[in-house]
């Protein structure tokens, strides 16, 4: 299940959380084979004082979340699953 307004409207919120802009193609809901979301083309940019390249990027993001907790009204994560994730490590000047 995919709409855009899924991606519109979490973007900002994912953004907030990480205080860093971020790049993803889509974001879509999964009822199989663990209800959850799945996000695709994901990438956190770094500072820009550092590198104009993402900090961190990976093909794809799964969240899978537990059913009984989430029909009582809580959400509950069963899984996350990386795939491919790339980490950016940048020293300045000072090795810092």
């Amino acid at each position: 299940m995919t709409s855009p307004s899924i991606k519109t409207n979490n973007k900002p919120l994912i953004e907030g959380a990480l205080n860093r802009k971020v790049r993803l193609q889509d974001i879509r809901l999964t009822i199989w084979p663990r209800i959850g979301a799945r996000v695709t083309g994901f990438a956190v940019l770094d500072d820009p004082a550092f590198s104009s390249g993402p900090f961190t990027s990976l093909a794809s993001l799964d969240v899978a979340v537990k059913l009984r907790p989430l029909l009582g009204g809580k959400v509950e994560v069963e899984e996350i699953t990386l795939l491919n994730p790339v980490i950016t490590v940048i020293n300045n000047k000072n090795g810092a």
